[in-house]
């Protein structure tokens, strides 16, 4: 079954709190390797002037910028 935007953030804001993996996967049925994949992708990154947006957002947004 597939996971909502919401269960994935979740899923990091845990295990970046300091839960284990093995806690967090268990609990929601995911494979370690997923919740790896969803650490990277929401994972924040600063931008110019303070600003922080995901890997993500950043993403889509460059594709927006490119269609324009």
């Amino acid at each position: 079954m597939r996971k909502t935007k919401e269960q994935k953030e979740l899923a990091v804001k845990r295990y970046l709190s300091g839960e284990s993996a093995t806690a967090v996967i268990s609990e929601i049925g995911i494979s370690r390797s997923a919740l790896y994949l969803w650490v990277k992708q929401f994972r924040e990154v600063q931008k110019d002037k303070g600003n922080v947006i995901s890997i993500v957002s950043y993403k889509r947004l460059q594709g927006k910028v490119k269609r324009l």
